[in-house]
C-alpha cells in the first residue's frame, strides 16, 4: 500500500511516473494508476459523480479508470503532457465517463452545473423546470459560439468543472483562475444576450453562477 499523499501528489504532476512505465513495467504502471486514480477520484470526485448516490462512486471511478487501461493503455496513452497537472485531465475524463453511465441508464436530463442549471430538481421559486429541449438549446447555444467561450462555458457549465481545472486543460502556460474567471463572465455575458433572443430568460443562470474561481 502507497502513502496516500504521494499518490495523490503524483497525478498533480505533468508527466506522473507511470506514464513514462507503460511500456517498460507495464504492470507497475497499471498498479500505481489505478490505485492513484481511484484516490484521487474518491477525494475529489468530478460534478457528475454527485448526480449519483455516494455509494456509486467507487463503481464509477474504477468505471473511468479501467476504460482508460484497457487494450494496452490505448486511452491513456492518448494523453499529451502541456505542462499542466494530470489529474485536471483526468477529472475531465471521468466526469465524461459518469455522463455516459448516466444517460445509459436514462435518468433526467442533467446538463449544467448544480449552481446554475440542474434539470433533475424542483427549480428556484419563481423560475420553472427546464425541460429537455430548453436544456439542449442551451447547449447548441454554446457549441455555436466562437471557440473560447465554447471551451470555457461548455467546461463550466457543461461539465461542471472549477476554474483551476480549466487552467489545467489551457493550451497555453500562464493561464490563472482570475483569467478564466473573467473569461467566464465575459462569455456568460454573450451567452445570455442569445438566449433572451431565443426566449430563455438569464435568471436560469442564478446569482451564484460566476463566482465559482477556485478547485472542485
Amino acid at each position: 500500500m502507497h502513502d496516500v499523499a504521494a499518490l495523490i501528489d503524483e497525478l498533480n504532476k505533468p508527466w506522473p511516473d507511470f506514464m513514462g512505465r507503460l511500456d517498460s513495467d507495464p504492470e507497475w504502471a497499471r498498479g500505481r494508476f489505478m490505485e492513484a486514480g481511484f484516490r484521487f477520484l474518491l477525494a475529489s470526485p468530478p460534478r457528475s459523480f454527485r448526480w449519483f448516490d455516494d455509494d456509486r462512486r467507487p463503481e464509477l471511478a474504477s468505471a473511468a479508470l479501467y476504460a482508460l487501461v484497457e487494450g494496452d493503455f490505448k486511452r491513456l496513452r492518448q494523453y499529451r503532457d502541456r505542462g499542466r497537472r494530470f489529474a485536471g485531465w483526468l477529472v475531465m475524463v471521468a466526469h465524461n465517463k459518469a455522463a455516459e453511465v448516466w444517460r445509459q441508464e436514462d435518468r433526467a436530463p442533467i446538463s449544467c452545473e448544480t449552481d446554475v442549471i440542474d434539470a433533475s430538481r424542483p427549480a428556484p421559486a419563481g423560475v420553472d423546470v427546464l425541460d429537455r429541449m430548453i436544456v439542449e438549446k442551451v447547449r447548441s447555444v454554446i457549441m455555436a459560439m466562437e471557440h473560447r467561450c465554447r471551451r470555457i462555458l461548455s467546461g463550466r457549465l457543461l461539465w461542471g468543472l472549477s476554474n483551476r481545472e480549466l487552467a489545467d486543460l489551457e493550451p497555453r502556460h500562464g493561464v490563472t483562475n482570475k483569467m478564466i474567471g473573467d473569461w467566464y463572465r465575459q462569455c456568460r455575458l454573450k451567452l445570455v444576450a442569445k438566449l433572451e433572443k431565443l426566449g430563455i430568460r438569464p435568471d436560469i443562470f442564478g446569482s451564484g453562477a460566476g463566482t465559482r474561481e477556485g478547485g472542485s
